[in-house]
């Protein structure tokens, strides 16, 4: 398949490029990732030297979680848990809190959570 060789010469080209300026890549770290809507997407064989990439259904990265059909279903409800999790634990500690310093926890933890890499 042709995406498949091109996709592997950039590879290639890529592991040429980190051995000549003395970059260390970590091949069994990477992933790779076909987005796709099709019901049966074309599985990509990728190689970073003689090392095969590791196909995922999803990936995290920075803290943001896609999925092979960029649904963001994952990534919202992951969002969702980490906040209501920091949200519980201000409730735990609220009655010891002035309105003030709950107003300064809840920006600082809660509302910090739902505002990285905010879809909207």
């Amino acid at each position: 398949m042709a995406a498949t060789a091109s996709l592997n010469r950039d590879l290639e080209r890529m592991r040429i490029w980190a051995d000549k300026w003395k970059v260390t890549f970590e091949p069994s770290k990477c992933k790779a990732l076909t987005i796709s809507r099709k019901r049966n997407p074309t599985r990509l064989d990728l190689y970073f030297g003689k090392t095969k990439l590791a196909e995922m259904d999803e990936l995290e990265i920075l803290g943001v979680t896609i999925d092979k059909k960029l649904t963001w279903a994952k990534h919202i409800s992951n969002t969702t848990a980490r906040a209501g999790q920091k949200l519980g634990a201000l409730r735990r500690v609220a009655n010891k809190l002035d309105v003030k310093g709950r107003a300064t926890v809840y920006k600082a933890q809660v509302r910090s959570v739902m505002e990285y890499a905010s879809l909207c």
